[in-house]
């Protein structure tokens, strides 16, 4: 099967979590025998067009926009600030330019089939969405998170992109059944629905690839010792929910006295993670 997949942050570029699952789950994709070309967002000195790893992968130069951001950007969109207005218009930019490249160059010019369109998240939702209008392949959205359950009150721009595409969509894939009861939940239509959970490297988190000495000296090192410990890897934002984990904290030691959490990550929610453990 080939597939385009258009995903906004791919190597080297990475905003969180999410560039690193596209940079694992397509060498996946391509170990199974499939064909991917990845469309992601240039940051300004990223190659145009590379091969890396097997795969195919474009990430269109964007082009300065400031002087049309007015025009082009939703009422809604202007009541951002200038960043966030920027970051918009270079958001649509990137969606466009990226289908375009599939759409006018890799099909129409290089004669090149595709069996499937996947699009991950708002930020690279309308690439999905123009491509399927105009090629007619069958769309796969993924939600590895929703406008609404980052911030209650959120864009509604951003929430129309969302539901436009789960709409649109063919099939939509979620990380977890409790992602999918939150977008039932909104409306979105069930039976497009799965839940496909994020996959683990087991060769890379395998124990047995450290002596047990190195791992006794390293939880001497961070404070742990031989005391149960609970993992958070993620970024320190409020959708994470790492804030419960702490809350939570003091219920479990009446259960297991001796447990550690350890959090290893970075965020808006430093400082306040901080406060609350040292308070």
């Amino acid at each position: 099967m080939k597939i385009a997949y258009f995903v906004d942050e791919f190597p080297p570029f990475f905003r969180g979590g999410l560039g690193t699952y596209a940079s694992e789950i397509s060498r996946q994709f391509v170990r199974r025998g499939h064909s991917l070309s990845v469309f992601s967002r240039n940051t300004g000195n990223d190659p145009t067009s590379e091969i890396r790893d097997g795969l195919d992968i474009h990430r269109p130069r964007l082009m300065k926009t400031s002087d049309i951001i007015s025009m082009v950007n939703p009422t809604e969109v202007r009541t951002w600030d200038e960043n966030g207005q920027e970051f918009f218009a270079e958001t649509l930019l990137y969606n466009l330019l990226s289908a375009s490249k599939l759409v006018n160059y890799l099909v129409f010019k290089e004669k090149q089939h595709y069996d499937l369109v996947v699009s991950h998240d708002w930020l690279a939702a309308l690439a999905g969405i123009t491509t399927r209008k105009n090629l007619g392949l069958p769309f796969v959205f993924h939600f590895h998170s929703t406008e609404q359950g980052r911030n209650p009150v959120g864009s509604p721009t951003i929430k129309d992109i969302e539901r436009q595409s789960a709409t649109i969509a063919d099939a939509i894939v979620t990380v977890s059944y409790a992602m999918r009861d939150e977008l039932v939940s909104y409306g979105y239509a069930e039976h497009k629905i799965r839940v496909i959970h994020n996959g683990v490297d087991e060769k890379k988190y395998d124990p047995s690839r450290f002596l047990p000495h190195q791992i006794e000296l390293f939880r001497q090192k961070i404070g742990i010792g031989h005391a149960p410990m609970i993992l958070f890897i993620g970024r320190l934002t409020w959708v994470k929910g790492v804030d419960m984990l702490v809350l939570a904290m003091p219920h479990i030691l009446k259960e297991v006295p001796h447990a550690k959490l350890v959090i290893l990550g970075v965020g808006e929610m430093d400082q306040m993670l901080s406060h609350m453990v040292h308070n």
